[in-house]
């Protein structure tokens, strides 16, 4: 339920995304969600790219996978339990007034009932 959320709220972005990395840390349920989802609405402006990882490995080993997969000078991370608000995409760019900045919208929880 968490990562169809996630991936429709950085498809919603405002401003485009030049690219997505989806990495799967050893979950074949999620990979098949997420495989889906791009091949459903992975066409357009913004590149996905699917990884998988065969060993769990965590949060900070999967950050350096995608690292390693990024071709864009401005970088944010989303967990799978995570959802962009619409503006945040517009927010980071309008942020960084370099290719060397860098940037950190805030975090707001929202609860379940929204």
């Amino acid at each position: 339920m968490f990562l169809d959320d996630c991936l429709s709220s950085l498809h919603g972005q405002w401003k485009s995304l030049n690219q997505v990395i989806v990495i799967i840390d050893d979950d074949e349920a999620s990979l098949k969600k997420a495989h889906e989802f791009i091949l459903n609405k992975g066409s357009g402006f913004t590149k996905y790219t699917l990884v998988e990882t065969t060993k769990h490995s965590g949060v900070y080993s999967s950050i350096n996978v995608g690292l390693s997969f990024n071709r864009c000078d401005l970088v944010s991370f989303c967990g799978a339990d995570d959802m962009w608000d619409p503006s945040r995409s517009a927010h980071m760019i309008r942020s960084a007034s370099s290719w060397k900045s860098i940037c950190n919208s805030y975090h707001c929880k929202i609860d379940s009932e929204g």
